[in-house]
């Protein structure tokens, strides 16, 4: 008796387990972002940038070199607010990095940009750290946001990197 209700608790552990990996593998097939922008936001561009066209010329600290990173840049003649950043990463060959989310919040005067790293499916992923700068332009209709908030995020791991900007 004791032994079947032993196997009964373990039972139903390893079906959870199963079902939570099956979603979480049926997550991944679905990774197809819209990014909306609505007034005052006009146009956007996000960009992957060369490393070594970044940060080749050494003006980055050595001991952060593979830390998530974020600079913002408010452009009030051009109307437009710039994010540079980068994602620590792993080998191009199987990660992703999209931008996730562009979001404007009038009441808060705040603009919230998402970029997104993924394992993308591949037989084979070289292990290796790396980071992957990246550009996001913002256009505005007319005033820039007093608060940009830059956050990376990875699969199964959430929000790795969040930094808040003032103008």
């Amino acid at each position: 008796m004791n032994r079947r209700v032993l196997l009964a608790g373990l039972a139903v552990p390893l079906v959870g387990g199963t079902a939570a990996v099956a979603q979480r593998l049926d997550y991944r097939r679905k990774k197809e972002f819209s990014v909306r922008t609505e007034p005052p936001i006009t146009g956007h561009r996000f960009e992957l940038v060369d490393a070594h066209d970044r940060f080749g010329d050494g003006s980055y600290d050595p001991d952060e070199r593979f830390a998530h990173r974020a600079e913002v840049e408010f452009d009030t003649v051009g109307k437009q607010v710039g994010v540079l950043g980068r994602v620590k990463s792993g080998s191009r060959s199987c990660k992703e990095t999209k931008l996730k989310s562009l979001r404007y919040d009038e009441s808060a005067d705040t603009l919230t940009v998402v970029v997104f790293d993924d394992y993308t499916h591949q037989d084979i992923c070289m292990l290796e750290i790396a980071i992957v700068p990246y550009t996001v332009s913002v256009d505005f209709e007319s005033n820039l946001p007093s608060k940009i908030i830059a956050k990376h995020v990875k699969d199964g791991s959430g929000v790795v990197y969040e930094e808040t900007f003032h103008k």
